[in-house]
Formats: structure tokens, C-alpha cells, sequence
């Protein structure tokens, strides 16, 4: 896995090189995203945006207008569709897969 590391500072790293990779593959237009590969609805590949730019759940649900429970919702569901536990894994299969290309 991308994040596997046992100092904070390879950890941050390795997360920086992730958010510097991501921002290579995509400009910040959601709309031509592609999802078909994953099943991700667009609001889905909306909060995975937000999620992988290290944005909080109150932060996403600020940017959306929507509540904190139903950004939880979202993200159980993207962990769901991705096969992942956590944020963290997330996060690195949205990275590593690039989820978040152009098609």
C-alpha cells in the first residue's frame, strides 16, 4: 500500500507526493471525471475529491451545503464500491487507481 511507513515524517511525505500526484491528474473539473470503472455516482467523485485534498468531513459537507451525516453517508458508500476500510485506504486506492482521471 502507498502509506505504509513507520516515522510521521515518511508518512506526510508519502502523503504529499499522493495530493502532488492527484493534482496532476486532474484540474478541478468534476464534470468530465470518469467513474464507470468504480461505480462512483458524480457527488460521490465530488467528496472523493475533497477527501484525497485532506479536507474534514465539516469542511466537505461546508463546501456542498450539505450536513456532516450526509457526507459520512457518501464516504461509507465510496469505502464501499473502493473495498476499503478506512479513510486512509481510501484515500491511497483513489491515488494509486487514479479514480479521479480524465477519461
Amino acid at each position: 500500500m502507498l502509506f505504509r511507513s513507520n516515522s510521521k515524517e515518511s508518512k506526510y511525505f508519502l502523503l504529499k507526493e499522493a495530493l502532488k500526484k492527484l493534482d496532476e491528474i486532474i484540474d478541478g473539473e468534476m464534470d468530465s471525471l470518469s467513474h464507470a470503472d468504480f461505480g462512483l455516482t458524480k457527488r460521490e467523485l465530488e467528496v472523493s475529491h475533497y477527501l484525497v485534498k485532506g479536507f474534514t468531513n465539516r469542511e466537505i459537507a461546508s463546501a456542498f451545503g450539505l450536513s456532516s451525516k450526509t457526507i459520512e453517508f457518501h464516504l461509507k458508500s465510496i469505502y464501499a464500491k473502493l473495498d476499503c476500510s478506512n479513510r486512509g485506504e481510501a484515500i491511497a486506492f483513489i491515488v494509486e487507481k487514479q479514480v479521479l482521471r480524465k477519461p
